[in-house]
């Protein structure tokens, strides 16, 4: 069988190759254990092993990172978390369908997500009760839990790939969009590079700026080494959006030479500060 390979596994080939590090391989390219000097990591698909594994659950969990953000006052989009149990009630249904209807008045419009979801999947934007419940039951049908989100207007989404409270890549994600009679017409509204979005790195220093400090905020709540934190800006207020403990730059990279040496550069030092001897 011909051997599968990532554009981040052959990423992370090269770096072991360029630095000596004895890279060793499992599950189809999907775990790696990396050893050099009497030092050993491992990462699990684009998961480093930088992280504590409660910090990665937290992460994972976009419900709770969202209530931790929010115990620290770090500007959050607020994610609530409504389980999802094969025995839900219909007593259970129409609580959530009171929340749902309470946004629905506010905003006209709300979002449903798997909680655990990743890559802008199983995300919808829901304008009626009757969309909110059908959605809520497809969500069941694949994941124990779903979380309940405003629906903001977003005006820009960025990612802040974060290593030791330094930001070390900051894109803006640009929406999929087809040109007519002239005009940008946007065919996506999510904002995820998995879902036909581009990143192009952010160039506006004060705006940098600003996002970093919103990243590392988030990453003093939720102490994770290497991340990437999704933030939201509507109108100039900024929010986080939610936090990635796997670092996944795959889509970026493969986009030019330019953004793969860029992405190659943050796994580089990921891959070292992993195999670092403890001073």
């Amino acid at each position: 069988m011909e051997e599968r390979t990532s554009g981040f596994v052959q990423i992370l080939r090269e770096i072991c190759r360029e630095e000596e590090i004895r890279l060793q391989s499992f599950s189809d390219n999907w775990a790696h254990r990396l050893e050099k000097d009497g030092q050993t990591g491992f990462i699990v698909g684009y998961s480093f092993g930088l992280n504590s594994a409660s910090v990665q659950e937290i992460c994972r969990d976009k419900a709770l990172t969202s209530m931790f953000l929010a115990e620290k006052s770090v500007p959050a989009a607020e994610h609530r978390f409504l389980p999802l149990p094969l025995s839900l009630t219909d007593e259970e249904m129409n609580a959530y369908l009171e929340l749902c209807r309470t946004l629905l008045k506010k905003d006209g419009k709300l979002v449903l997500k798997d909680n655990y979801g990743t890559g802008g999947n199983r995300v919808y934007k829901i304008e009626s009760l009757r969309e909110a419940e059908e959605t809520l039951r497809k969500i069941q049908g694949f994941s124990y839990a779903a979380a309940l989100s405003p629906y903001y207007p977003i005006d820009a989404e960025y990612r802040v790939v974060m290593l030791d409270k330094k930001a070390e890549l900051v894109i803006r994600k640009e929406r999929a969009y087809r040109i007519e009679n002239g005009k940008k017409v946007f065919t996506e509204w999510r904002h995820n590079l998995g879902q036909g979005a581009t990143g192009v790195m952010e160039t506006d220093e004060r705006r940098i700026s600003e996002l970093s400090a919103l990243a590392h905020s988030a990453l003093q709540a939720v102490p994770a080494r290497f991340a990437s934190v999704d933030i939201i800006r509507v109108g100039e207020e900024l929010r986080v959006l939610e936090i990635n403990g796997g670092v996944m730059l795959e889509h970026f990279a493969s986009q030019n030479a330019l953004c793969r040496a860029e992405a190659k550069r943050v796994y580089r030092g990921a891959v070292l500060k992993m195999l670092a001897k403890a001073e």
